[in-house]
C-alpha cells in the first residue's frame, strides 16, 4: 500500500501532506518499478500541485498519471483517479472539463468506494452551471451510495452538500 497515506491525506484535505506522502510513494513506486502505485501517487502529487496553486504543472502530472494508468491496464483505482482530475479541472476552473472527467470517472453501478464523492463532487459542478435541479439529483445519488455502503464520511459529506443545495437558486 505505498499510496495509502497520501491517499488518507487526500481524504483529509491536507495537500501538503499528500504532496510529501506522494511524493514519497513516486521514488518507492519507481524503484520497485510498482507503475500502478506510480500512476496513483503521480496524480495524488498532480492534484495536490493544483491544490498548491501550480495548475498547469499539475494537470500535466495527472494526465500523464491517467496514461501510465491506462497503460498499465488498472482499473481497480481508475474512477478514484479520474475523480482527482475532475477535482483538480474544477479547482482551476475548467467546470465544463470537470464535468466531462467525472462522467469518466462514474461507475454505472455507482457503489466503487469513491462514487459517493464523485457524485457529491458532480453536484458541485453542476451547481456551478446553474443546473439545480441536476445538482439536486447528483447530491442525492451521493447520499443514497454513502448510505447503501454505510460510509459515514462520505454520508456526511453529501448531507453538506445537500444542504448547501436547499439553500440555492438557479442560476438564469
Amino acid at each position: 500500500m505505498l499510496c495509502a497515506a497520501a491517499t488518507t491525506a487526500h481524504i483529509r484535505g491536507d495537500h501538503d501532506d499528500v504532496l510529501t506522502q506522494s511524493a514519497a510513494a513516486i521514488e518507492t513506486a519507481t524503484h520497485e518499478d510498482r507503475r500502478d502505485h506510480l500512476a496513483l501517487a503521480t496524480a495524488l502529487h498532480g492534484n495536490a500541485r493544483v491544490r498548491a496553486g501550480a495548475y498547469e504543472d499539475g494537470l500535466d502530472e495527472l494526465r500523464r498519471a491517467i496514461a501510465l494508468q491506462t497503460a498499465t491496464g488498472a482499473i481497480a483505482a481508475r474512477p478514484f483517479v479520474r475523480g482527482l482530475l475532475a477535482g483538480a479541472l474544477a479547482h482551476a476552473g475548467e467546470t465544463n472539463l470537470a464535468l466531462n472527467a467525472l462522467d469518466a470517472a462514474l461507475d454505472p453501478a455507482g457503489d466503487r468506494w469513491y462514487g459517493p464523492e464523485l457524485h457529491r463532487l458532480r453536484a458541485e459542478l453542476l451547481l456551478a452551471v446553474g443546473d439545480l435541479p441536476a445538482a439536486h439529483r447528483s447530491a442525492g445519488r451521493a447520499l443514497s451510495i454513502a448510505r447503501r455502503m454505510h460510509a459515514g464520511g462520505w454520508e456526511r459529506h453529501a448531507a453538506a452538500t445537500l444542504a448547501r443545495l436547499g439553500g440555492a437558486t438557479a442560476v438564469a
